[in-house]
């Protein structure tokens, strides 16, 4: 009997790593149209290895002039390996990042979700009440990054 799901035991390996599998992103892609013209700018704020953006990138201009595809990677190693995938990956965090606003056409967004740590201990009754999540305030920072009519 299997302690945990296979998926789950991988990325508790990885320390909290959750790269997104073949089946889900070959569905996301169905959804999403290529580039018939123009340029477009790509990012994914929580790139990983960037299989998942260079697989997009793929997807939406198979000839690689149209789109440039763009990583921001908290973690070395997995930011190394995006960057031999990617046209630009910052090895950093998202939060110390410059990028310009209403610049981005389409997003890849699997941030971390989870609460906050805070300083002060909280009681059992208020633990609840204005809590900080992580997920949101990743997309607080990343929905001004998209275009108008840009894809997240």
């Amino acid at each position: 009997m299997a302690l945990m799901f296979p998926r789950l035991a991988r990325n508790f390996i990885k320390n909290g790593y959750f790269p997104t599998d073949e089946v889900t992103l070959a569905r996301i892609l169905s959804a999403v149209e290529p580039c018939a013209s123009g340029s477009m700018r790509i990012l994914d704020p929580c790139a990983g290895e960037g299989v998942a953006l260079a697989e997009t990138a793929h997807h939406l201009d198979p000839s690689a002039t149209l789109v440039e595809s763009c990583g921001v990677e908290y973690d070395e190693e997995r930011a190394w390996h995006a960057k031999t995938l990617l046209d630009r990956c910052i090895r950093g965090d998202l939060f110390s990042t410059q990028i310009t606003l209403r610049s981005v056409g389409l997003m890849w967004f699997n941030p971390p979700y989870g609460d906050l740590v805070s300083d002060k201990a909280l009681t059992a009754d208020r633990r609840f009440e204005g809590r900080n999540r992580l997920e949101k305030l990743f997309y607080e920072r990343c929905v001004r990054l998209l275009q108008p009519d840009g894809v997240i």
